[in-house]
Order: C-alpha cells, then structure tokens, then sequence
C-alpha cells in the first residue's frame, strides 16, 4: 500500500507538509495578529517572511528527515513523536528569532546549533 504507517515517503512529506504550513501560520500570526515585522511591509508582510524564515530553518529540518531516515526502524508511534518535538522546537526557535529580530551572524549560528542538536538528539532518540 502506497500510503501506509510504513511508507517512508508518507511520514517525510507529512513532515516537511507539517513544517511548510506551520511556519507560513506563524509569519501570518506575527504580521497580521501581533503586528512584528517592518512596518512598511504591514500585515502583508508575511509574504515576504514566510519563505525567508522558512528557508532559514531547513537546515535542521532536513537534518531531522535524513536521521530519522538513516534509522528509520522505529515504530509509527516514536517516529511522530520525534517530529513532533523537532517540529516545535524549531517553530520556538524562529518565533524567538523573529520576535527579537536576531542578525543574520546571530541566526546561522543558531541554525547550526540547531543542526547538531538534531544529530544528538536523533542519536539518542532512535537508538533507545
């Protein structure tokens, strides 16, 4: 079956799905709702800042899908729960970024710390 638990593909794209849409909810609730941002963008600003922040924190997130991919022989249930918690962890991560409106220097330094939390985090998650 295409799209079982088992399928690899499905849990990937439900994830990087998950991520796209997550991160486009949040630059629409900064911009519209809080009101961050440059304000002569406006609250139409999350146009210009979804695929920017987005961007920004692939790293991470494409780190997390090659992990989980390298060790996929966990369950269903382990591997939601993995991108589960990578998933709010960045989304924190960029919402806290934004909202102190970090410099870039300062934000690929997080990025990459980001990267080798991941790692370590991977490690030890789907090694249990």
């Amino acid at each position: 079956m295409v799209f079982s638990l088992e399928n690899r593909f499905v849990w990937l794209l439900g994830y990087l799905l998950a991520y796209i849409a997550s991160s486009g909810l949040l630059m629409v609730a900064n911009t519209t709702v809080f009101g961050l941002g440059d304000p002569k963008f406006g609250a139409g600003g999350w146009i210009l800042y979804w695929p920017l922040w987005g961007a920004f924190y692939l790293p991470p997130f494409f780190a997390a899908s090659f992990f989980a991919e390298a060790w996929w022989r966990s369950s269903p249930r382990r591997l939601f729960h993995f991108f589960a918690v990578t998933l709010v962890v960045y989304l924190a991560a960029m919402e806290i970024s934004f909202t102190l409106d970090i410099l870039i220097p300062t934000l690929a330094v997080e990025v990459g710390i980001l990267c080798v939390a991941t790692v370590v985090f991977a490690r030890k998650w789907f090694r249990k």
